[in-house]
C-alpha cells in the first residue's frame, strides 16, 4: 500500500485550500447533521456523502474534482471519457454505480471509463468502499457510488415557480465550458428541469510547459428531469440524459501517445432514461421502484489498420424495493433484474479488416446477460448505544456468447453483518463483515473476439466472491473528529482474460488487498481542517 497524506483547509471566504504536495489527495467529510439514506452501517466510517453545498464549494469540473477530497477514490485519466474511478484500487468495472438508481454497467474499452457525469446536476453523491450491505446491487466488489441529479425544486427559492442558470467558465489549460439551466414548477410540488452543458478543451501542458498530445476534446450534455410530489404520499420523476464526447485519442485513451506517435478520432455517447416512484404510506411502510434503460457506445477509427471500430451496450432493468420501519427497526426487502446485451464489430470495408481479423468471416461479435437478484437487510437499534446490520441477498446471472454458442451460469448468497457501539459519549466502535458474489457478466466489447482453437470461457468457470472485514474507532467532540479504519478485503477465483492463453476468461487465483484510512479534523463555524492518511 502506497500511504497518502493530504490536508485541508476551508472557510466560508476562501475557496479550498490544499498542500502544494498533495493537490489532489485532500479529505473533505459531510457534516455531521446531513442525512442521506445511502449511509450504511457495514464499514460506515470508510463511507463518504457528498451534498450539494459541498459539491459546489468544490466547483467540480469532472470526477477527477469530484473525488478529490475522498481518500479510498482515486480517478485518472485526463480525458473525460478516459477517466476511470478506483476505489481501494479497484476499478469502476467491480464497483456498483448508479446514477438516479440507473446501474451504468458493461465495458465498452478497458481503456476507458464507464461512468460519465455532469457535477452541476448532481444534489448527492454517496460512495459505500468496500463490499457492503445487500442493498449495494449486483457485484458490488469493490464497493458502490450512488449518484443521484438535482430536481427543479431542489433550485428554487420560496415563493420562486421559475428561474435561470447561465455559467460560463475558461480553463487556463485549455478550454471552455458553457451551460444553460432552466427549471421552473409545472403545478403543485411537480417541476421540470432542462439543462445542456459544452466543454472544449484543447490539448493540456505538463508541468514542463510541454503540450500532451490527445488530451482535448469536445463534450456535450443533455439533461431534461420532471417530477415531484404527487400528494398522498407518492412521488414521481423521469429523466432522460444524452451525453457525446469526441476526440482525437492513441489507440488507448487512457495512454499517453508516444511522442510523434499517430492518434484517432473517437467517439462516445451515452443515452439514458430513468423512471423514479416511492410511496409512503405514512405508518412505517414504503416502497420505492425504479426502472432504467441505458445505452453508451464507442468508435475508435485505427486508420492504419482495421479501420472503423465500434462496440455498444445496452442495458435495462428494475430495482422494487420495501421499507417497514419501527421504533428501533428497518428492514427492507427488494427484488431487481437487468438485461445486459454488449455487441462489437468491424465497420469499416471488409477489405481492410478482414486481415486483420482473426477469422476473417466474422466481423460482428456479441453476448447478453441477464441477471435477477433478491436481498433484504435489517437495521436494529438495540440499545441507546449498539445499533446491529445484518442481511442478505441471492443472485442468479447467466452470460451467453451468442457469436460462438457459448455461455455461463451461476448463482449464489451473500451475507453482511455489522455493528456500531458507542462506548463513551463521542467516541464509537465500529465493525463489519461482508460478502459479495459475482457471476461472469458480458465481456469487454473490444475484447469479444476469439482467437480460432481457443476456448472462450473456462470450462468449470468459476464465480468470483470477495469477503471484506473493516473495524475502526471514531472521536467527535466539540468540532473535533478523528478516526481510523482497518480493512482486509480478499476476492477469490478472479476471473481474468487472457489474450495470449488456451483459454481466454478463467479464474487466476485470489486477490488479497488490506490498508490503513486515519482522518482528523476540527470545524468551527465557517472554517475546517481536515486531513487524512491512507
Amino acid at each position: 500500500m502506497s500511504p497518502r497524506l493530504a490536508v485541508l483547509l476551508s472557510s466560508a471566504a476562501l475557496p479550498l485550500i490544499a498542500l502544494p504536495a498533495v493537490a489532489q489527495d485532500v479529505v473533505q467529510t459531510a457534516p455531521e447533521e446531513t442525512e442521506v439514506e445511502e449511509i450504511v452501517v457495514v464499514g460506515v466510517l470508510t463511507d463518504t456523502v457528498l451534498d450539494r453545498e459541498e459539491i459546489e464549494r468544490t466547483q467540480a469540473n469532472d470526477l477527477a474534482d469530484l473525488f478529490r477530497s475522498t481518500p479510498s477514490v482515486a480517478v485518472g485519466g485526463g480525458v473525460g471519457i478516459a477517466q476511470k474511478i478506483y476505489v481501494r484500487g479497484l476499478e469502476d468495472s467491480l464497483l456498483n454505480v448508479t446514477v438516479d438508481g440507473a446501474p451504468q454497467r458493461g465495458t465498452l474499452f478497458h481503456h476507458i471509463g464507464r461512468v460519465s457525469i455532469e457535477p452541476e446536476l448532481l444534489e448527492t453523491v454517496s460512495l459505500q468502499a468496500g463490499a457492503g450491505e445487500a442493498t449495494s446491487g449486483f457485484g458490488a466488489i469493490g464497493g458502490a457510488i450512488r449518484f443521484r441529479t438535482r430536481d427543479a425544486v431542489d433550485l428554487l427559492e420560496p415563493g420562486q415557480d421559475f428561474g435561470t442558470m447561465l455559467k460560463a467558465g475558461w480553463f487556463s489549460n485549455d478550454g471552455q465550458k458553457y451551460s444553460a439551466t432552466g427549471y421552473g414548477r409545472l403545478f403543485g410540488d411537480i417541476g421540470v428541469l432542462a439543462s445542456y452543458v459544452h466543454v472544449d478543451r484543447d490539448n493540456y501542458q505538463d508541468g514542463d510547459g510541454t503540450e500532451r498530445t490527445a488530451t482535448g476534446a469536445i463534450q456535450e450534455l443533455g439533461f431534461l428531469k420532471i417530477g415531484g410530489d404527487l400528494g398522498g404520499g407518492h412521488r414521481i420523476s423521469a429523466s432522460y440524459e444524452l451525453r457525446n464526447e469526441a476526440a482525437t485519442f492513441g489507440q488507448r485513451p487512457n495512454w499517453a501517445p508516444l511522442v510523434g506517435g499517430a492518434v484517432f478520432p473517437g467517439e462516445g455517447q451515452r443515452d439514458t432514461a430513468v423512471l423514479n416512484h416511492g410511496y409512503d404510506t405514512g405508518n412505517g411502510f414504503s416502497i420505492e421502484s425504479t426502472a432504467y434503460w441505458t445505452r453508451t457506445e464507442f468508435t475508435q477509427d485505427r486508420f492504419d489498420r482495421w479501420g472503423l471500430y465500434g462496440a455498444d451496450i445496452e442495458s435495462f432493468g428494475f430495482d422494487v424495493r420495501g421499507r417497514f420501519e419501527t421504533a428501533n427497526n428497518t428492514l427492507v426487502v427488494g427484488v431487481e433484474n437487468r438485461n445486459d446485451t454488449v455487441v462489437s464489430q468491424y465497420l469499416g470495408d471488409p477489405a481492410m479488416w478482414q486481415p486483420w481479423a482473426w477469422d476473417p468471416a466474422i466481423g460482428r461479435f456479441e453476448e447478453t446477460g441477464e441477471l435477477y437478484g433478491l436481498y433484504a437487510q435489517n437495521q436494529w437499534q438495540a440499545t441507546d448505544r449498539l445499533r446491529v446490520s445484518f442481511g442478505a441477498r441471492f443472485d442468479d446471472y447467466e452470460m451467453d456468447q451468442e457469436t460462438y454458442g457459448d455461455g455461463t451460469t451461476s448463482d449464489g448468497v451473500s451475507f453482511n453483518a455489522g455493528l456500531n457501539y458507542e462506548i463513551v459519549d463521542g467516541l464509537t466502535f465500529n465493525a463489519g463483515y461482508a460478502e459479495v458474489f459475482r457471476g461472469k457478466e458480458i465481456g469487454d466489447g473490444f475484447t469479444l473476439e476469439k482467437r480460432p482453437g481457443t476456448l472462450s470461457l473456462q470450462p468449470d468457470l468459476a464465480p468470483e466472491t470477495v469477503e471484506n472485514v473493516e473495524v475502526g474507532l471514531k472521536w467527535v467532540r466539540d468540532g473535533f473528529t478523528a478516526s481510523a479504519v482497518y480493512y482486509d478485503m480478499a476476492i477469490d477465483d478472479v476471473i481474468l482474460d487472457q489474450l495470449a492463453g488456451p483459454v481466454f476468461y478463467e479464474n487466476v487465483g485470489r486477490f488479497e488487498s488490506d490498508g490503513i484510512e486515519l482522518r482528523a479534523g476540527y470545524r468551527w463555524d465557517a472554517f475546517a481542517v481536515d486531513g487524512f492518511f491512507n
